[in-house]
This record gives structure tokens, sequence and C-alpha cells, in this order.
């Protein structure tokens, strides 16, 4: 079956868009660059055409409702051969949301005559091939937060396609505050993005396997800074050690105010050097003291969080994306003072020497919002598997 694309510019940027004589198989929203958006919406084998008088129409439309004029798409014709039974009837289902309304997932779910299925739901959503004509921009979470979203720009390009409807979610600045790998299907979702974006990435993926990134310590936020804190620069055995010795110290793990009643020599004991005995304590006393609030701090967007802890002794940009990534679940953290990262970087794009961050933010611009989940599998191309075993690979900055 021949399939054709062209390109067309909207409000929102470069969109793509491909047809069969069944009717459309794709649509491509704005990507980091034009040359990725048509390669996402060409595929394999399509043909770059002109659109005859149908898909023209469609084009006409796609236009006027990303420039805030919703439209009406329930009878476009969309062919979707490629898509299995269960997925089709999700699309079908997803495609009949009246512009300005929203659906959760397992309101889909139930749709679908499959109650209890919502993260099979998420997981079609993911792949959805028809972003605005089969708008899963219209499904959040059963709690009204926004999920997870495939599409360039993640959450943040959910909120403003819904807002060009009328529906207020939170403004895009606010999306970092509820977004969390951890929720949902987020991390299915981030994954099937990541495979759309880089090739030699996807080869990365598919080879580890399943992304299985977690909470490191889920109990609270101050353990969470606390282990990072231990983690700096040591090897994980080492660290993993560490933290069993000063976890004996008191019975379990301490909050701040039995911190600061341990005497230094007893921390010291523990294995802990006397920088980090300071840093934990600054730690303890800021929360302690609730000139670091952890409990509305952990709330907030990733920027805030890094200039409320990195203003501590002690907490360097590392230790906050550990903080970021493995507690908070942050979609899109890059460490790029992470050496082991660094030498995964190298490794991928075949590079003679390690890139320095700057060339690193620039390879890996087009994972974003999801390059928590890119840097998960660069460890893991490594053999790291977890914050304690990461920093196994070379020494790391704090």
């Amino acid at each position: 079956m021949s399939v054709c694309y062209t390109l067309f510019r909207s409000a929102v940027g470069t969109c793509g868009i491909a047809w069969s004589s069944q009717g459309i198989c794709r649509v491509q929203l704005p990507e980091s660059d034009d040359a990725t958006t048509e390669r996402l919406v060409a595929g394999s084998g399509a043909r770059r055409a002109d659109p005859p008088a149908e898909v023209q129409g469609i084009i006409d439309q796609l236009i006027a409702h990303l420039s805030g004029a919703p439209q009406v798409f329930h009878g476009v014709r969309l062919d979707l051969s490629g898509a299995t039974p269960f997925y089709r009837r999700v699309y079908e289902a997803a495609q009949a949301i009246p512009s300005g309304q929203v659906r959760s997932y397992s309101d889909l779910a139930a749709a679908v005559g499959e109650a209890g299925a919502a993260r099979a739901v998420g997981q079609a959503l993911a792949r959805n091939p028809l972003p605005i004509l089969v708008p899963c921009h219209r499904i959040l979470t059963r709690d009204g937060k926004t999920g997870g979203f495939s599409a360039f720009g993640g959450a943040t390009t959910k909120v403003a396609l819904l807002s060009l409807e009328g529906v207020r979610v939170g403004r895009p600045s606010e999306v970092a505050v509820v977004t969390s790998l951890f929720d949902g299907d987020c991390l299915g979702q981030a994954v099937v993005a990541l495979e759309a974006k880089d090739e030699r990435l996807t080869a990365l993926l598919r080879t580890v396997g399943p992304c299985t990134l977690s909470a490191e310590r889920p109990e609270s936020p101050f353990a969470a800074l606390v282990d990072s804190i231990i983690y700096q620069q040591l090897a994980g055995k080492a660290a993993e050690a560490i933290v069993r010795r000063f976890e004996g110290v008191y019975g379990g793990f301490p909050d701040a105010e039995e911190v600061l009643q341990t005497p230094d020599e007893v921390l010291r004991a523990a294995g802990l050097s006397s920088s980090k005995i300071v840093a934990i304590q600054t730690l303890a006393q800021a929360v302690a003291s609730g000139s670091l609030p952890l409990a509305e701090l952990i709330h907030k967007p990733d920027a805030e969080v890094r200039t409320a802890l990195t203003a501590l002794k002690g907490i360097g940009p590392w230790t906050v994306d550990m903080f970021l990534i493995f507690h908070l679940g942050r979609p899109d953290v890059f460490p790029t003072g992470d050496l082991g990262i660094r030498k995964a970087i190298q490794k991928l794009y075949r590079l003679r020497q390690l890139p320095e961050p700057a060339r690193m933010e620039k390879l890996t611009t087009r994972w974003k919002p999801y390059r928590t989940v890119a840097t998960w599998y660069l460890w893991r191309s490594l053999g790291v598997v977890t914050l304690g075993v990461q920093t196994e690979v070379e020494a790391v900055r704090t």
C-alpha cells in the first residue's frame, strides 16, 4: 500500500501528515527541527507528494485548530491498518471526545469495554500515530493531572494543546510540578517517545530491554538526599555499607533532629568523611529549622529545587540530579557532570574524546523532555543499574 506525506506550517511550528488510499495514517507534531519532523512522518518507504483535495482540507483544519480555532475531526477517514484491534478501539473512542472536554484513562478503558485496563489504554495512546485527529491530549489521569505525552515537549505540549481548546490544566511552567515518571504509564510513554527520536538511542533501548527505573528511597526526601550525599564519589558497595552503618546508629533512618543530636565521632565511626558529615548536618539544620521546607520543595519545578539545594554546603549539581531522578522521578534530568554518562555518550556516538557538558546538551536536545529515561539507559549500557552502582563507573562530581 503506497503512503505519501507532506509538511505544512502551523502556529506551533512545522507539522507533517501522511496518507494512504484508506485515509490519514500519521500526523506529526513539530519536533526539535524540521528534519526530524520529516523523518518521523515519512516513516519507512513513504514518498513526499502534494496532498489531494481531501488531505488538503484536513491540513487546513489542523492549521486552524492549532491557531486556536477548534475543529471537529470526527468524520476524518483514518488508516488504522497498522494498529491492533484493541488499539483501534482505543483510538476510535478517543476520536469521539469533543473539543474542550477531557476523559481519564479509566474512562477510556470503560468506553472500550475493558474496565481496569487503564494502563493498557495509556500504552496505546503513547503509540498514537494520529495526534489531534485522535486527541490523546484530552486524556488525563484520574486525579486530573496531565500524565505523560509522547510528542516533543511532553506534558508542556499537552497543556498547550488543551489550552487552545479552552481547557485549563495548568500553566506549562507548572507541569514539571505534577509530572513524575513514577505516575501512571508516564515511564512507558517516555520510552515510546525516545524510540522515535534517535536511531542510535533506539538501538540501545532495544538492546537493554524494558526500563525498570523506580524510586530508590520513597519514604522521605530527607533520606533520599542523605543517601545521595553518602554516595558522592564512592563505589556502590562501599556506599551501601556506609548507609547500613549510618542507619544502624539509629535503628533505622533518622530524621533531621536525630542527626543534629549525633556526635561527629559517631558519624565518623560509621564511615562518613568530615566533608560529608558537614554536608549532612547542614542539610539537617536547614530541614529542622524550616529554612528548607522539603515537603513544599518537592512539588516545585526542577530549577527551584536545584537553587534551594545547591545553596547548601556539600550539595552540588550531581547530588541534586540523583534526587530529582530517583526520588522525584522528574522526566527531563540529564547529569552532564556524571563521568559515567560522559563515557556512555562517548561510546554511543563513537566520539574520540569524552564530551564536555555543552556538547552533551547539544547531542541530547532531541531526547527532551524524557532525558531521565535516556540517562537510565546510558547507565545500563555501562552495566549500571542503580544510584549505588552508578558511581562504580568512575568517581563523579558532587
